[in-house]
């Protein structure tokens, strides 16, 4: 493994041991997952402005799939409708170029014409060949090597069909590179032969919703308690996601799931929002690494299950609109039982279920679970209202049915007398 990988390698196993450590073992929730971790992305503006994203992808075994984009404020300080403005509402921002992996200079055409055409013929699959090649030797001439810290990275310009670039659709990038790779390698035999390969299904839900983890700020307090009585209104305005102009300071505060004084926990529909204090900071100086991920990764844990949640369920949501039996509907409920039983065990810490319940209870998870009851309640009453209208139809065409054949009985038997 080169440098970077041997890196990913090390945080991908903090990230099991979070998981391992805070979940409950030999259950289903969350399910097997692939976690990989992208080279940097570089969102540019103008000819000095650069952003880098660290891209974590996580593939669950039930098709749900996670796109992370981890970004790293500088280490000067700023004002806190910088800090909204540029971070934590990074999402909504415009970039003239994106910088990506050489890998995903290459597969992000190809996905997104796979993705975008069902049928070419053989000369239409002989051009899209001789694109690639003269892609790839494009790319070969136009990479630029660039140092981030320790690690040198190859970055292309991403081809684009849009005028700006931004997190959603890098994101939606991401998405069809991910589809292509996890069909497998495409050979040239099979693409003039077979024609456009068949790719896993994209689903059309996409939420940017930041997890803001805040280490160091001013007015820091001793303890987490005393950190939110002084900074209350700053931290209200980051998971309003709001300049202060904008801000309303009169809004409630989502009560703070963690019990302990080292940091508190903030979680809302929209945000959430981890703040340490300075006796947290103490107590983290003796596993400390170089990229602070002890105070991040065990976190994020609980924060991509929480995601996964609510994806579940936004999922489930939408599947009643499909089903047209009784089997199917069964189905759905047992998976909607399965996972609301998940969801109430998914940690043997009282202090992380809480944590997950109360951020479920901000996504309107529950909400969301009655609302799937109520439609598959009408559905069941629509199916058999259906059923017992065709039952009423086919008597009906029976009786008839009988009447002329006595009718023709009659007839046969009065007709030669």
């Amino acid at each position: 493994m080169n440098r970077f990988a041997h890196e990913a390698w090390l945080i991908g196993i903090q990230f099991l041991f979070g998981e391992s450590r805070q979940f409950s073992q030999g259950r289903d929730f969350p399910p097997h997952h692939l976690r990989a971790f992208l080279q940097p992305i570089c969102l540019v503006n103008g000819i000095d402005e650069f952003t880098f994203l660290y891209p974590v992808v996580v593939l669950y075994q039930s098709g749900a799939l996670l796109i992370e984009f981890r970004v790293i404020s500088p280490n000067h300080s700023m004002e806190i409708n910088d800090f909204v403005e540029n971070y934590v509402n990074i999402h909504q921002c415009e970039y003239d170029l994106a910088m990506v992996p050489s890998c995903i200079g290459v597969l992000a055409p190809e996905a997104y014409q796979f993705y975008t055409t069902t049928k070419v013929n053989i000369l239409q699959r002989l051009e899209i060949l001789q694109k690639k090649r003269q892609l790839i030797l494009d790319i070969q001439s136009r990479s630029q090597q660039v140092k981030l810290g320790e690690f040198e990275f190859l970055f292309v310009p991403l081809s684009r069909a849009e005028k700006k670039e931004s997190l959603t659709s890098i994101a939606h990038t991401l998405q069809a590179v991910i589809g292509l790779a996890l069909r497998g390698p495409i050979t040239t035999f099979d693409l003039l032969i077979k024609g456009i390969p068949t790719l896993p299904r994209i689903g059309s839900f996409w939420i940017g919703r930041p997890n803001i983890h805040v280490l160091r700020h001013s007015n820091q307090m001793e303890t987490s308690s005393a950190n939110e009585e002084a900074n209350m209104n700053a931290f209200r305005q980051i998971l309003a996601r709001v300049t202060k102009d904008n801000c309303d300071t009169s809004i409630d505060m989502p009560p703070n799931s963690r019990k302990f004084q080292d940091y508190a926990a903030y979680i809302t529909h929209a945000s959430s929002l981890w703040v340490w204090s300075k006796s947290g900071l103490e107590t983290q100086k003796a596993i400390k690494d170089v990229n602070t991920g002890n105070f991040v990764y065990e976190r994020q844990v609980q924060v991509e299950l929480l995601e996964y949640g609510f994806f579940l369920n936004k999922s489930l949501a939408e599947k009643p609109q499909s089903l047209k039996a009784f089997s199917d509907i069964l189905l759905l409920r047992k998976e909607l039982a399965s996972l609301k039983l998940g969801i109430l065990e998914a940690s043997p810490y009282g202090e992380v279920n809480d944590l997950l319940c109360n951020g479920w209870d901000q996504m309107n998870v529950e909400a969301m679970q009655n609302q799937i009851a109520e439609n598959l309640a009408i559905l069941e009453s629509e199916i058999k209202y259906n059923e017992s209208r065709r039952a009423g139809e086919i008597r009906i065409w029976f009786t008839l049915i009988g009447l002329a054949t006595s009718a023709k009985f009659a007839l046969s038997v009065v007709g030669p007398t």
